[in-house]
């Protein structure tokens, strides 16, 4: 994922502007989609279809709205949520509500005309089930992409990358990460065996 931060002065002293309101982030994206892009290669190509998309049903507390919905290249929908504030637990069961409810997006507007059923962005399930902080820096799981891309970047791996390696999910290649020790590893097993999940060591 890309970070960006934009800077313009003239002889004049700056100070810190930050975004007052959600909606003035979701305005700042709309003329500035390039930023929405994910990496150089896979997600690199995107395009901003709509706006405050609401949803009948949309989350399991009632209605929803998609802050933004775009599309990376020709194959992935991508759903943009806006917030000021740190992403928590409550803003990825968010998303994860709005994926279950796709169809209803697809079926509101004339969002997707390829041939081929969309393909959605999102690790939402596992981040939510693994979150980053378990293993550290870079997390449990991450796009296939993006592992990649570190590797090409700094020429080491730190998730697993191999064909045989990686794990197809249905939308998508995601690859788990190879930096671990005994302190993060116990960390992956108690979540895992309070999600009910059995390891064994073989």
């Amino acid at each position: 994922m890309a970070i960006f931060r934009q800077f313009t002065a003239n002889s004049i002293s700056m100070k810190p502007y930050p975004f007052w309101k959600e909606l003035a982030m979701e305005a700042y994206f709309l003329e500035n989609e390039d930023i929405l892009k994910l990496d150089e290669q896979n997600f690199s190509e995107v395009e901003v279809l709509d706006a405050e998309i609401a949803l009948k049903s949309g989350r399991k507390t009632g209605d929803g709205r998609i802050d933004i919905l775009a599309k990376y290249g020709g194959e992935y929908l991508g759903i943009v949520e806006i917030k000021l504030n740190e992403i928590n637990e409550l803003s990825l069961r968010q998303l994860e509500d709005y994926l279950s409810v796709s169809a209803q997006i697809l079926n509101l507007g004339e969002y997707w005309q390829e041939s081929a059923a969309p393909k959605w962005v999102g690790l939402s399930e596992l981040k939510h089930d693994f979150p980053d902080y378990i293993q550290g820096g870079f997390g449990v799981v991450d796009l296939t992409s993006n592992a990649e891309d570190i590797f090409q970047r700094w020429g080491h791996k730190r998730h697993y990358i191999k064909e045989e390696e990686v794990i197809q999910l249905q939308d998508q290649t995601i690859s788990t990460c190879n930096q671990w020790h005994t302190e993060n590893i116990k960390t992956f097993i108690n979540q895992a065996e309070k999600l009910g999940l059995r390891i064994e060591l073989k």
